[in-house]
């Protein structure tokens, strides 16, 4: 008997892929709206972008931390009920993707590793919610910070394995997969310096590059502000304060460095015939440097703020198809 055309023959798993897809690029967005809630919450609190900016933030901070604890504003207060229904649908869809690649004839390996990583992601960031409360030490902003990062990325990269063609030859060559695996890694480490500068309420230690430049001068290298467990009391946080300019001045150069690698992965994806996706990194990277180059300037007003965060979220999603 001749046997039967393996082109035509149909694919068992191809339902289910077609559903891990979706409930995928649903964690996805759903992920993105964790993001951006979380750090609506986190820099609401700070007094980032409070009126009579850079000298209003340590006022800020100094009266929370004498009325605590204290209620939250009405917007922080919906953030964290909103965040208390995103985060545990993104749990509960983790679940139900690893159960539907673990299934018989045959499991989807490659979607299950994705699947349970996801799941353990999920555990893990709600056992350090739990465990660090409403803590606003540096360390637990981070691991907050990139944990969340990091689960988008796997939804997405998820997204792409699980779609009809994840089974074939993957479309960008080695070279692509490379350089997005190194972007991915500078990427990481920008929003952890931007995290810090955040966490460690360094945006109003200086008002452009120049004068961040100076700051950073006159404080010398001292590897303590980077250390994630040593928290910035509300004293220190004045305009001038070096720890945040020197953050601030390395998260500048850091910028720089992911703008030319990531336009240089675009070139890539581009000659790949992959227009759409490099077309795409292209803008977020021009409204990215827009944004970055005003946040000081403009006195970094919360919803550029944010907006800023959520372009550095997407360019993170854009990368780890590829990665």
């Amino acid at each position: 008997m001749p046997r039967p055309d393996p082109i035509s023959a149909p694919d068992p798993t191809l339902h289910r892929r077609r559903l891990i897809r979706w409930l995928a690029l649903l964690g996805a967005l759903l992920m993105l709206g964790v993001i951006a809630v979380s750090a609506y919450i986190r820099l609401a609190q700070t007094g980032v972008g409070c009126s009579g900016w850079p000298q209003c933030q340590g006022d800020v901070l100094r009266q929370a931390q004498l009325l605590a604890p204290a209620a939250d504003p009405a917007g922080v207060a919906q953030a964290r009920r909103i965040h208390r229904l995103l985060a545990p649908a993104v749990l509960l869809l983790s679940v139900a993707i690893l159960l539907l690649a673990l299934l018989p004839r045959p499991r989807l390996r490659r979607a299950g590793r994705l699947g349970l990583f996801l799941l353990l992601l999920a555990l893990l960031l709600g056992a350090l919610g739990i465990a660090a409360g409403r803590s606003g030490l540096p360390a637990v902003v981070l691991g907050n910070l990139l944990g969340g990062f990091l689960m988008l990325a796997v939804t997405w990269r998820l997204a792409a394995v699980a779609s009809a063609a994840a089974d074939a030859p993957a479309s960008a060559n080695l070279r692509l997969r490379r350089w997005a695996r190194w972007g991915l890694l500078l990427l990481a480490l920008q929003v952890a310096l931007g995290g810090l500068i955040s966490a460690t309420h360094g945006a109003s230690a200086c008002s452009g590059l120049s004068q961040c430049r100076e700051v950073a001068a006159a404080a010398g290298w001292d590897w303590r502000f980077l250390n994630p467990w040593l928290a910035t009391p509300p004293e220190q946080v004045l305009p001038g304060q070096p720890r945040g300019a020197w953050l601030q001045q390395w998260h500048h150069l850091g910028a720089l460095l992911v703008l030319l690698v990531l336009a240089w992965i675009a070139w890539l994806a581009l000659r790949q015939g992959q227009r759409l996706a490099a077309l795409a990194l292209y803008a977020l990277l021009v409204v990215q440097l827009m944004l970055g180059l005003q946040l000081a300037p403009a006195g970094f007003p919360l919803p550029q703020v944010l907006a800023h965060n959520l372009a550095a979220a997407l360019l993170v999603a854009l990368l780890a198809r590829w990665a």
